[in-house]
């Protein structure tokens, strides 16, 4: 019997990266729905009831409500901890790596597989949108979602200069935001390596269903970069949301959980955030470099040249 796969373009990548705005402007294309970080619904929404897209608090959003009345059950009946427990327990990185490794992971993972099926399900049914926008940027989730056969799945790899991602989580650790009081920018920049290079390794030779897409050539040609998306999940769309000089009007959405910016709405300027080529310390982009110089050479971090207006490419 042939089964109707539910199309998913999931953002993979580091945080800080651009995933929010890149889903968000996705979001504004007929027929595609920007779900926020699906991953994280369990714990964040369901749990701790944060607030959805629109600003409502997640249990008294009504599309949301909408969402999980097509879930089997209900929301209700939903055991959101022990799913979170399940998730915590399907982190078997050593195995994805061998030869038929899904025959042999599946069965471990049934449950929470099931559970996340039916939510992509119930997503499909309430939203009638031919592709479901997923910007949990996790590696490890990307490829538990490559395990059901009712998901066709695409990966947007979303890279960013290091130094830009790490000067980020500083501000926030002077700031003290909350989980980054504490970052380090050694464990930061290992963790960005590892999460890179598992999102390459994972999909880079998934020729049909992979893209990776540098956020700096995302911001300065955001026209270029969606069509190459579109051109990625196979759909022909006439009308773009770019207005004039980079220029994206953004609607309320109902994206489950991400980035704040995920709250802005109304006509929003596309524009390269580069403070860190000011205000960065030298000992701290030093350190940056250090840690991370085979991936800022591979990725072209290190030409002067790929990231200007005479330079673009999508890559």
């Amino acid at each position: 019997m042939q089964v109707n796969k539910i199309k998913v373009l999931y953002i993979a990548g580091y945080s800080f990266s651009g995933s929010t705005i890149l889903a968000n402007i996705l979001g504004e294309i007929e027929s595609f729905f920007s779900a926020g970080e699906l991953r994280c619904i369990w714990e964040e929404n369901l749990i701790k009831n944060f607030r959805c897209g629109c600003g409502s608090r997640f249990h008294d959003c009504s599309f949301w409500q909408e969402v999980f009345n097509k879930y089997p059950g209900g929301m209700q009946h939903i055991n959101a901890q022990e799913i979170v427990g399940l998730q915590e327990k399907r982190k078997h990185f050593p195995f994805m790596l061998l030869p038929g490794n899904k025959q042999v992971l599946k069965p471990r993972f049934k449950k929470y597989l099931s559970s996340i099926e039916k939510l992509y399900q119930a997503i499909q049914s309430t939203t009638g949108s031919k592709v479901i926008v997923d910007s949990s940027k996790s590696p490890l989730y990307s490829y538990t979602l490559s395990m059901l056969p009712t998901i066709d799945l695409y990966i947007v790899h979303l890279v960013r200069d290091p130094r830009a991602v790490q000067y980020s989580c500083i501000k926030r650790k002077l700031r003290k935001k909350h989980r980054w009081e504490e970052h380090s920018i050694v464990e930061g920049c290992l963790t960005w390596n590892a999460c890179n290079s598992a999102v390459e390794l994972f999909w880079r030779s998934s020729l049909n269903h992979y893209l990776r897409l540098h956020y700096e050539d995302f911001i300065q040609r955001p026209k270029v970069a969606l069509q190459q998306i579109l051109q990625l999940v196979q759909e022909d769309v006439t009308q773009l949301p770019i207005k004039g000089k980079n220029i994206v009007n953004l609607t309320t959405n109902h994206t489950a959980i991400g980035n704040n910016n995920r709250f802005n709405a109304g006509a929003t300027q596309l524009k390269i955030d580069e403070q860190w080529k000011e205000k960065m310390s030298v000992e701290d982009r030093q350190i940056v470099t250090n840690l991370t110089l085979p991936w800022l050479l591979y990725y072209g971090y290190l030409n002067k040249n790929k990231f200007t207006s005479n330079y673009l490419k999508i890559t």
